[in-house]
């Protein structure tokens, strides 16, 4: 359990996956609350979360953080719809804009909340004397995002772009989701130019400008996530693997996992194969509430 200076308390971090069977059945998605925070980050598929009677739509790279004691469930809207989700606590504050909401929305424009939440899943499955220590930091920096997303900008539900940057944002959505549809195929920065009618240096630049990261480190991230779901989903050997998520060669691979995540494809396995949910803290007594 994590409590510092400013009450901060991470409970339990899950992959969850939902599905329509589950919810015609009945067997899960009732509404519910819990006097904890929960955090739900789309990771593939698209769905919802309905807050309070109000639906927030949710696929992949949005982030909805619940508040405490809001009355919510889920809805799957593909077949499968997956998810991050973190519980925890901490002190109200006035530096922190969205306590006291039922719910924020936003996105994770430039994966630095995904990796945060990649990096909590690996250390909570380290034994070392830091890795609580260190998930605690990587909660606090997903916080910190999402202050910043909270004061700075509007969040996505209901958000009204400024003058003149409706286009833009329509180009780096196009952008984005050419990438999506395409990154298992082994396409390059060249072809993505060529798609958009862009000089692909200038288009480097603007991505770089526009998300704080290399277009080419953009779609390594998105490699690494498709070969994520395949080493977590199946038992292919990691050449396959390689292949299948665009990469190429297994040398490339490799590569762009010690760069990124800082380990190798082989660790990632070991260590995430099997980890679906970890519980860091039991939360409070009485903490969640069944409706």
């Amino acid at each position: 359990m994590f409590d510092t200076a400013t009450g901060l308390k991470l409970y339990a971090f899950i992959r969850t996956t939902y599905n329509k069977k589950n919810e015609s059945d009945g067997v899960s998605n009732r509404p519910h609350s819990h006097r904890y925070y929960q955090l739900i980050y789309g990771n593939q598929g698209n769905g919802a979360v309905i807050v309070e009677g109000e639906t927030y739509p949710i696929s992949e790279g949005d982030v909805i953080l619940v508040g405490q004691g809001a009355t919510h469930n889920f809805a799957a809207f593909s077949e499968k719809f997956k998810t991050y989700e973190l519980k925890f606590d901490m002190s109200p504050t006035a530096e922190e804009p969205f306590v006291g909401k039922p719910c924020f929305c936003t996105e994770d424009s430039t994966g630095s909340i995904r990796r945060a939440l990649q990096q909590i899943e690996y250390e909570a499955d380290a034994t070392d004397d830091h890795s609580l220590r260190i998930a605690h930091l990587e909660l606090c920096k997903i916080l910190e995002l999402l202050k910043r997303q909270c004061l700075s900008q509007d969040p996505i539900v209901g958000r009204a772009a400024p003058d003149g940057e409706d286009r833009s944002d329509e180009l780096f959505t196009r952008i984005r989701g050419y990438i999506d549809r395409h990154v298992s195929e082994g396409i390059t920065i060249l072809d993505i130019s060529r798609e958009f009618c862009i000089e692909y240096k200038y288009l480097s630049r603007l991505f770089s400008k526009r998300y704080g990261m290399r277009l080419k480190r953009y779609i390594n991230r998105r490699r690494i996530e498709h070969a994520n779901d395949l080493i977590a989903t199946t038992d292919l050997n990691m050449t396959l693997i390689a292949e299948k998520s665009g990469f190429g060669t297994l040398h490339h691979m490799e590569r762009a996992y010690r760069d990124i995540l800082g380990i190798s494809p082989s660790r990632y396995r070991h260590n995430f194969k099997h980890s679906y949910a970890v519980n860091f803290a039991t939360p409070p007594a009485g903490a969640e509430n069944k409706e």
